[in-house]
């Protein structure tokens, strides 16, 4: 069990509350999901439904992360799609850095609605 606590007034905040937006620890909103993994910790994250790459990739690149991609999912009509992968345990805090960093590209390529598109998705996966 891992809290969000900022020694404030507030309580705690459970990471898997149903009834909330999971957020990071710094407030802002995700758009990841980790799985879990004793070595490899598996993630589910979002990247643009395109033909001409994904957005991600040179983020892992700049940053040196080795992932190790497995499945991908979208839904007909949908800008966006659900990528898998695993990532070694210590390149963990990297990679969710790089993910907080695609947040800011994706408005920075004109995808406003992406943090919008990622809640919704975690509001449905959360109530299913």
């Amino acid at each position: 069990m891992i809290f969000n606590h900022k020694f404030n007034d507030e309580p705690p905040i459970l990471n898997y509350n149903p009834n909330r937006i999971k957020y990071g620890l710094e407030g802002t909103r995700i758009n990841y999901i980790k799985l879990g993994g004793m070595i490899n910790k598996m993630y589910m994250y979002f990247d643009l439904n395109v033909d001409s790459g994904y957005l991600a990739d040179s983020l892992f690149y700049k940053r040196k992360i080795p992932v190790r991609f497995k499945e991908e999912m979208t839904r007909e009509g949908d800008k966006y799609r659900a990528i898998f992968c695993t990532v070694r345990k210590k390149y963990q805090k990297e990679f969710e850095e790089a993910l907080e960093e695609l947040k800011i590209k994706m408005c920075l390529f004109g995808n406003n609605d992406y943090e919008e598109y990622c809640d919704s998705v975690m509001k449905q996966l959360i109530s299913a």
